[in-house]
């Protein structure tokens, strides 16, 4: 059996920058499966999603046969496991275990699963904002033990702590596309076998050494003459060369390092009204959360290898019906079905960003603490939302004198947008009441610089949140009332250093739209996504005599943008 060992975890989602010299092998699951302890005779080794929770049990196999033969544990650089949780409903986490004996999806139930070892990891931490987005799992070590011990490769078994969540994780059934769980196996590159070393030729003859000659004797000193008539003043020499100019003020961007070196604790807010460091470290495993706006400046290296969660920023009034603006290429605006109730004019604000240019957002280098705009809130037509919308991503930036290593995962994401089923037996009576379908948050801003170098090998991402897909409904009028929120625009990325490169995942991705299914007996509602650099989602449904029409308009990507250049001048602007 391969031996408890750490895992190290970093969130992906679609664009992955990998070295070109190190070939890589991507391997679907042979078999996936759930088992219930409720149902200990149910095989489920066909459903689209594999589930996590009190009761639950996520089984993953994958055949290393498709591995090109002959290749050794000595020749896998890491191998990445790569989940999709598409059903997160809060925080939670789930174990990582090998199973210790053979099963097939076909056949697999919780009475004839066999036996499971100690975890490989415990209580890996999944926040809700990840939900739609890919999660990645190091498990080189346990590969590279299969591939010298073939018999002993069993899979994965997924399973949840005390008091965890349910997750669901796609499937390889899902037809969603794309998001089956997979196993991202990278090889060395290969050499070839070095020449043997010549032999050494003869050292030559020593010449012989010449003769020294005699020292000479001391001659006498010779007579003192006398003192010469002081001449006249020489002629004013030429004016000296100009010295070389002093230092340009643009070292001060870097902060002068008086809050000392920073290592951060697990679980902790950055808390400090002096952002000015020596050296700033998050250690691997340990989870940072930074609050929106904030500027960290390191005089020496500043090293991630754990988690920083930028907070999102901005909220919406209920009284002046407009939410917090960010940054925004476009903007999104208001979209809401006309089936004979009216709707204020005002509410077509609440999605907006500051409208900026592409070439005045390529000039941005200080960002605003409200980057990503606010989701839109749900509606009815019997009265607007009185929930939270979807805050839009935070903004952060990292300036450093000396290298900055991103290893770990760096989050600056809009939040999702509420998804609900509501049902008049647990609310105020008709007329009073709303659903919760809210739009997905703009994505946020994270700009990385360095006067030496940046090297990330981990995650960044600044994506904007899914729009939710809520359903009401009226047990007393048998009424339905569903709603398809947009999703929110993506963020920024911006990375500046003479030196950069970037072979982790850099995530700047739109949200999705809320998606919700076609009944012709149903009234249509829906809310538009946060903008960012990237535009919000929007949905319109109209009616036109007895006929529903549905009008999507997904979301825009955000911008990533890397400069090759010092960036000291550009962060005094």
């Amino acid at each position: 059996m391969v031996s408890p060992r750490k895992l190290r975890m970093a969130v992906a989602t679609a664009l992955f920058f990998c070295a070109a010299s190190a070939p890589a092998v991507l391997l679907p699951p042979s078999d996936d499966a759930t088992t219930s302890a409720l149902k200990p005779a149910k095989n489920a080794g066909r459903t689209g999603t594999l589930q996590t929770g009190s009761k639950l049990r996520a089984w993953l196999k994958f055949d290393l046969g498709q591995i090109p033969p002959g290749i050794s544990g000595a020749q896998i650089s890491r191998v990445i496991l790569r989940l999709y949780p598409s059903v997160l409903s809060t925080d939670s986490s789930f174990h990582i275990s090998l199973a210790a004996g053979d099963w097939t999806q076909e056949t697999l139930t919780e009475a004839n699963a066999p036996s499971v070892l100690e975890p490989e990891l415990i209580a890996v931490p999944l926040p809700k904002g990840m939900k739609g987005a890919f999660i990645n799992l190091d498990v080189t070590e346990i590969v590279k033990g299969w591939l010298e011990a073939p018999a002993t490769n069993h899979g994965f078994v997924l399973s949840a702590p005390a008091g965890a969540a349910t997750i669901g994780f796609d499937s390889k059934e899902n037809s969603a596309g794309g998001h089956y769980p997979q196993l991202d196996v990278a090889l060395k590159p290969l050499q070839g076998v070095q020449g043997p070393q010549g032999e050494r030729g003869p050292q030559g003859d020593t010449g012989p050494a010449g003769l020294k000659g005699d020292k000479g004797d001391m001659g006498l000193p010779g007579i003192q003459g006398e003192s010469g008539v002081q001449g006249n003043p020489g002629p004013v020499g030429p004016i000296g060369l100009t010295g070389a100019p002093g230092t340009d003020g643009t070292d001060f961007v870097y902060g002068d390092g008086s809050a000392g070196a920073f290592v951060a604790p697990n679980d902790s807010m950055l808390d400090v009204s002096n952002p000015q460091f020596t050296d700033f470290t998050v250690p691997t495993g340990a989870t940072l959360r930074v609050p929106s706006g904030m500027s960290i400046r390191c005089r020496g290296k500043f090293i991630n290898a754990g988690t920083l969660l930028v907070e999102a920023a901005g909220s919406y009034s209920i009284q002046t019906k407009e939410s917090e603006r960010g940054i925004a290429r476009t903007s999104a605006s208001y979209s809401v079905s006309t089936i004979g109730y009216s709707v204020p004019a005002d509410l077509a604000i609440y999605s907006h960003g500051e409208a900026r240019t592409l070439a005045e957002i390529k000039t941005l280098f200080s960002f605003p603490t409200y980057f990503g705009g606010s989701g839109g809130p749900s509606s009815s037509p019997f009265s607007w939302a009185r929930g939270d919308v979807a805050r839009g991503g935070g903004s952060l930036r990292v300036i450093s004198r000396d290298v900055l290593i991103n290893s770990g995962s760096i989050f600056a994401n809009g939040e999702t947008g509420v998804s609900a089923l509501v049902s008049d037996s647990s609310v105020p009576p008709l007329n009073q009441y709303t659903s919760q379908s809210m739009g997905g948050g703009g994505g946020g801003g994270v700009l990385l610089a360095s006067n030496m170098a940046i090297h990330s090998t981990g995650l960044i991402s600044a994506a904007g949140g899914a729009g939710g897909a809520g359903i009401l409904y009226f047990v007393n009028t048998n009424k339905i009332i569903k709603q398809s929120s947009g999703g929110g625009g993506g963020g920024l990325i911006r990375l500046l250093a003479p030196t950069v490169t970037a072979d982790g995942t850099l995530s700047v991705l739109p949200g999705n739209n809320g998606v919700i299914a076609s009944d012709e007996q149903t009234l249509y509602l829906g809310s538009a996504g946060g903008a960012s650099v990237g535009a919000g989602g929007e949905v319109t449904i109209t009616k036109s005599k007895e006929l529903f029409s549905t009008t999507s308009k997904p979301a825009g990507p955000g911008l990533l943008l890397i400069d090759r250049c010092n960036p000291a001048a550009l962060l005094l602007h």
